[in-house]
């Protein structure tokens, strides 16, 4: 049950960030610029939502809290893997990010990655439970 679900946020999330960059590469054209936090926020949004209306097409109920909650952090985990995947992968092509990779700034990354670990576990667990009561709604 809930792997399916975490299957299809970890599709959600690579449609989102394919949709993303295509929208930043459109208004980049045009001088204009998303801001960083959008990015984050739309990023666990998007995916937490069509989650939503998925488990709900499936199951045809709303979840009990605990089980958001649970959803959220795999979620939240799937996030942050795909994050320090990218990581690993821009690291050892982008000189700027390989000279900030010393021991000073690893503690300021792993504060980073505490931040973006609870901002994404919030706006999933919030836009996931309120996609499937919309649905739930919307079905009656």
């Amino acid at each position: 049950m809930i792997g399916f679900i975490c299957k299809r946020y970890f599709l959600y999330v690579l449609a989102t960030y394919a949709l993303m960059i295509l929208v930043s590469s459109l208004l980049s054209l045009v001088g204009v610029g998303l801001p960083s936090g959008l990015s984050t926020v739309l990023a666990a949004m998007i995916p937490a939502m069509w989650a939503g209306n998925t488990w709900y097409k499936k199951y045809g109920n709303v979840p009990e809290s605990a089980v958001s909650w649970k959803l959220a952090s795999y979620f939240t985990l799937i996030q942050l893997g795909l994050a320090v995947l990218m990581l690993v992968i821009l690291v050892p092509f982008t000189p700027e990010l390989s000279s900030l990779m010393t021991t000073t700034y690893l503690a300021l990354f792993a504060g980073i990655f505490v931040f973006l670990g609870v901002v994404v576990l919030l706006v999933s667990r919030f836009f996931f439970a309120m996609s499937v009561k919309n649905a739930a709604k919307a079905a009656k």
